[in-house]
This record gives C-alpha cells, structure tokens and sequence, in this order.
C-alpha cells in the first residue's frame, strides 16, 4: 500500500555499514549508540500482552501484529523471524531521521554507499538534531534537501527488529502493511538496488493486504483500498511531473526562470495530490506537500519505478508468491545493467498487456545470496 508518505518503509543498516564504510567517527558512535539504545529498551511482545498495566488499545494492536506475522509466514510463505516479536516504547517520536537529497536541478537522488547494503539514497540518523545539522551542510552545498522522521527501518536480518511506541498509532492496514513489507525485505534484498528492494517489498506488501484483509472487516478493507486506488490515480500525475521536471532541467533557460518553472511544477502536483486524496477520501500530510521538491520526488522514484514490473511478475506466476519469489531471485542475481533491461521489459509488456510467457519463465531454483543477510 504506497502512502506517497515514504518514509513509513525505510530499509536502514545502522550499524554494521556504519562501521565497516570507514564513516566519519561521529556517524559511527550515533549508529552505535542508537542501536544499541534501542536493543537495550526492547520487550517481548507477549510479555507486554500480558501485563496488566498494558492499555487496551496497546494490547489490541500488538495483538494484531503477531496474526499479521503468522499470516506472513504461513500464507505468504515469508521468513520465520523473530522481528516484530518484540517492543521498545520510545522516549521520542521516531527511533530514526533520514536525510534525502538530490541536486537542485536534478531527479537523480544522492546516494551513500555502504558494504553489503550497497549504495542507498538516505542516510539516517537517531538524532533529529545530527539529521538536520548534516541537511544543512547538504543545503549549503546546493542540494534539495528532505529530513524525515523513520516510524520503522528494517536492519535486514541482521537484527531482531523490534515494534516502535509510534507505529502503535497507525490504523490496522498501514500496520499490517508495514510488517509485510519489511518481511519481503528479508525475502529478498539485491546490495545497492533500492528501487529493486522497495519496489519488490511494495508488491508483497500489496498482495499480502489483499489476502489478509477479510471481507468481513469492510472498515480495514475500505481504507486498504481507498490508499490503493489514490496511489493508482497518483501514478499518471507523478509521471507527468517528473516528465515537465526534467525537461526544464535540461532546458537553456538562466537558473532564476528554471527555479520559477520548478516551484510552479511542485505547486501543481501538491494540487493534484489534494484533489486525488479529497476524491478518493484520503489525507496527505500538509507539511509534506508544502515541502515537495527534488529530493521527495527523487525518492518516491525509488518506491514507483518497478512495481508495475513485479505486479507483472506476479500475475504471470498466476499469484503462486514462492514462484514469484523465485523469479525475482533471479532477476535480482543478474549484473545491474541485465536486471534493470529486464524489468524495464516487463515493465513494457505490464503497459501493453502482453499475454505472460509459459510457465517455465517463472520456475526454477533461486539462485543464493539475496535473502536477508
């Protein structure tokens, strides 16, 4: 279920890049200490259950997150793992900021690289002060400049990752939502491929919410559906706007005209968010639309290029998900430039509506090394 608020699915590896990338000290002692801050304040989740001084509401909801996680395992043939089995009620908002960025005159995002996790487009940060303060060295430096709160990040396996005070405020879809999606992150993850990454973990977590959600709970299922169908009348406008982006970035007009062209292009796709939302009965975050630019739409990018390639992928494994799985495998195991040809071409046949392959284009035994560690 794509929110367009992209920072509510943020895979993060906050400590063991942090130390291996030969990062700045100061980078590296908050990864230390943020971490290890978190592990040190995690509960077992049935512990928390069961106490009687637990809210009912608290209750009710991590209820709900140990159903979606035996759903995930059984029914969407998912990692067993111990994430989400366990609490941290945290003594601030978020237990994580990340900073995007991206040119001022640019749609292709600034990356930091790591061993492992690859080359990502955030870096983040257990301070919100430390965020902010390297924003503004990006700033400075020209940059389009994103600072977010991260309600959860997933560490990839390498951790037992734990259910945050503040995802506890979400409704039943974007909790269950979330839970799927990192799940798939530790299916399957390709080292420096984020649009790969997010754009597979978004087609589990959409088909996993298809299948969770019963009929019978018509408030869940209306509001799973209503963010389902907003994203889908999003999709044309998004891809307009980046289309008028570039061709003004690219155009020989002198910075203040571009600058002018580029605020109007951002204020008319805010517009187009508030009509689609008002339409579908939907609210995007005030604050987030006033501060669309590069960075944000760089961003969701990330989330949007292939997902339409993987529904494709899906649909020709006639929804068979551990098929699906192994066909992504593959695809993921191809050197980059193979991989992206070939999901640009499935991207094209989803377009055109091409009838799928035979079977044996779906089978097969994944190849090894992409899944979780």
């Amino acid at each position: 279920m794509r929110r367009h608020r992209f920072w509510l699915q943020l895979g993060f590896w906050p400590v063991v890049s942090a130390v291996l990338a030969g990062c700045s000290l100061g980078y590296y002692l908050q990864a230390i200490d943020g971490q290890l801050s978190i592990m040190a304040k995690r509960r077992p989740v049935k512990e928390v259950i069961a106490d009687p001084a637990t809210s009912p509401e608290v209750r009710r909801k991590l209820e709900w997150v140990l159903e979606v996680q035996r759903f995930a395992r059984t029914e969407l043939a998912l990692p067993e793992s111990d994430s989400y089995k366990s609490y941290v009620a945290l003594d601030r908002r978020y237990p994580l900021w990340a900073v995007n960025a991206a040119p001022e005159f640019s749609l292709t995002p600034r990356q930091w690289c790591y061993p492992f996790a690859g080359c990502v487009p955030y870096r983040g940060y257990f301070s919100r002060e430390e965020a902010e303060a390297f924003a503004g060295t990006l700033e400075k430096q020209g940059y389009d400049v994103a600072v977010r709160g991260v309600p959860a990040y997933s560490t990839l396996g390498w951790f037992d990752d734990p259910v945050y005070s503040i995802m506890l405020q979400w409704g039943k879809v974007a909790l269950a939502g979330m839970i799927i999606h990192e799940l798939a992150h530790e299916k399957l993850y390709v080292s420096g491929d984020a649009a790969f990454n997010e754009s597979f973990a978004h087609t589990v977590e959409n088909v996993g919410l298809e299948r969770l959600l019963s009929p019978g709970d018509s408030e869940a299922l209306a509001e799973f559906h209503a963010w389902r169908d907003a994203s889908n009348a999003m999709d044309p406008y998004l891809k307009e706007a980046r289309a008028s982006l570039k061709l003004i970035y690219h155009s020989d007009v002198e910075p203040a005209q571009m600058r002018e062209e580029k605020q109007a292009e951002f204020a008319w796709l805010a517009t187009r968010y508030r009509e689609t939302g008002a339409h579908h009965g939907v609210r995007y975050a005030e604050g987030w639309l006033d501060s669309l630019n590069n960075a944000t739409i760089a961003q969701a990018n990330v989330y949007d290029r292939w997902t339409s390639a993987f529904r494709r992928l899906l649909k020709c494994a006639h929804g068979d998900l551990p098929a699906f799985y192994r066909a992504a495998a593959r695809i993921g195991n191809l050197p980059p430039e193979r991989r992206h040809h070939r999901l640009d071409t499935l991207r094209l046949a989803a377009q055109d509506g091409r009838p799928c392959l035979p079977a044996s284009g779906v089978s097969g035994a994944a190849p090894q090394g992409h899944r979780g560690r």
